[in-house]
């Protein structure tokens, strides 16, 4: 049988198997504007091996066996994520068999031939959410100080600001994170197809990230400067969408033109030093198949026993004793509460102490599972959008936690009749942590040891007076008081599940 029947086979073999990681890529491509390109992703990387085809067919199929290892630890790889629902690494180890598949049916000399072709199709995944929260602080911060260069006075919290003409925000849609993974794709594409030279590409792709990001700074500026001389009439509606995109046009043509002075009028290439194509060692090129075979098969089999195993999220209680130091209240001192997505249980409770208020939020998940998880982009403080509340910073502080200093997270959010000041971490396996990593990697332990994968978000908050520390410090002391209770309670709800 052909190298070509073989991969093409195994290709088809690797999406059955792997039909649900399959599926959600796809499902973001349609949902999300962001990374609908990734349907063009596949298309562009079949034309590039045609572009050179008549090179990879100068080249003698040679199985590699060192291929098996690497698609048995991509498999692993993807067996945890799909364990812990991380969707972004089960979907790049997805992607990763198919170079690693033919790594195994044609050897190494047509891996890198055809190697930007076959890298091209990680871009198909559907990543960079998590730099959406730094780029809207960048853009809010580079709009702030360019109306500050301009002369306009301004008001600024957080990716909040305020101008004697109106009112702003950097909301998720203005982060430029489409902007930038768009100009990421085909400053990519560009530079492989213009230069043959590594330095240039590199340095084009590295332009390829920069100048969508100051650009997108620049689209902001001049939407607010739009309207702000419009008297708040102009760049507000369908029209700041447009001036967007617009912009972007322009950026990625002058980009694209301004490298073309220094493309490559012919690409260089320096053929591979390998035999010419001939006889394929038939049992080679079977035993390696045969390995493919089952070592993409063994994975997607263990992950479908051990969710057999697994036991829908049961309906528990937090109990929390009385504390003698807080006083705990009937009534709640403020209308916010943490958006968390489907808890096995929740508790809210506020308490009082020589005058100073504190809430206290705990949402337990007892059997974790996609959408109904702990460690998730959706549990948030609070919603983008939100009618009444606003976050207007975020960052990371230390607490004195059971005796051990941990570094937690905090947020200020507003509204039009209060101020509060919060700290948040999770609670798993018995250790407290503000890092998704470390709580997914808690997570996938648990998994594996056959634990009760249980983990509890923590919340924390007060109103914030004049002084952010004098906040803080009233937080500590709850805690000081409190998060002994706090964990014997999470730990009674663990050996209740």
């Amino acid at each position: 049988m052909q190298p070509t029947a073989i991969f093409t086979g195994l290709f088809v073999l690797i999406f059955i198997l792997f039909y649900d990681t399959a599926a959600s890529i796809v499902n973001i491509w349609l949902r999300s504007e962001t990374y609908t390109h990734g349907f063009l992703i596949f298309p562009i990387s079949l034309w590039l091996v045609w572009r050179i085809r008549h090179r990879l067919d100068q080249i003698a199929p040679n199985p590699d066996y060192l291929a098996l290892p690497l698609i048995f630890l991509n498999g692993a790889v993807w067996f945890l994520a799909d364990l812990v629902d991380v969707n972004v690494v089960e979907q790049l180890a997805l992607v990763a068999f198919i170079p690693l598949t033919v790594f195994a049916i044609w050897g190494w000399p047509m891996v890198r031939e055809a190697m930007f072709p076959l890298l091209f199709l990680f871009l198909a995944v559907p990543m960079g959410e998590g730099l959406i929260p730094p780029l809207m602080d960048f853009t809010a911060n580079f709009t702030v100080h360019m109306l500050q260069l301009t002369g306009i006075p301004v008001y600024q919290e957080g990716t909040f600001f305020e101008l004697p003409t109106g009112y702003w925000s950097v909301v998720e849609g203005c982060s430029g994170v489409r902007y930038l993974i768009a100009s990421i794709t085909l400053g990519t594409l560009y530079a492989y197809l213009t230069y043959s030279h590594y330095l240039k590409r590199v340095v084009f792709i590295i332009a390829s990230i920069i100048v969508p990001i100051l650009a997108n700074g620049f689209r902001a500026y001049g939407i607010v400067m739009i309207a702000h001389f419009s008297d708040m009439k102009l760049a507000l509606g369908i029209d700041h969408f447009i001036y967007g995109w617009v912009w972007f046009g322009i950026v990625i043509f002058i980009m694209f033109f301004v490298g073309s002075f220094w493309g490559d009028s012919e690409r260089e290439h320096v053929p591979v030093p390998v035999e010419t194509a001939g006889c394929v060692d038939k049992t080679k090129s079977r035993v390696s198949a045969g390995g493919v075979a089952l070592l993409i098969l063994v994975w997607p089999a263990m992950a479908w026993v051990h969710s057999k195993s697994f036991v829908e999220n049961l309906s528990v209680d937090i109990d929390l004793p009385a504390s003698g130091k807080w006083r705990e209240l009937d009534e709640s001192f403020t209308n916010w509460i943490p958006a968390y997505q489907a808890p096995a249980a929740e508790l809210r409770k506020y308490y009082e102490s020589k005058g100073e208020k504190v809430g206290l939020y705990l949402a337990l998940y007892t059997n974790q599972k996609q959408d109904s998880e702990l460690v998730n982009s959706q549990n948030v403080m609070i919603e983008q959008k939100h009618p009444v509340w606003a976050e207007k910073g975020r960052g990371k502080t230390s607490l004195d936690l059971a005796g051990q200093n941990i570094e937690v997270n905090e947020s200020v959010l507003r509204s039009p009749d209060q101020s509060l000041y919060l700290n948040h971490w999770y609670w798993i396996d018995g250790q407290n942590t503000s890092s998704e990593y470390l709580a997914k990697v808690l997570d996938a332990k648990m998994r594996l040891l056959s634990a009760k994968p249980t983990a509890v978000g923590i919340v924390v908050y007060t109103e914030l007076g004049e002084k952010r520390a004098s906040a803080k410090d009233i937080l500590q002391a709850f805690l000081d008081d409190r998060m002994p209770a706090i964990e014997l309670a999470s730990q009674n709800a663990v050996r209740a599940n």
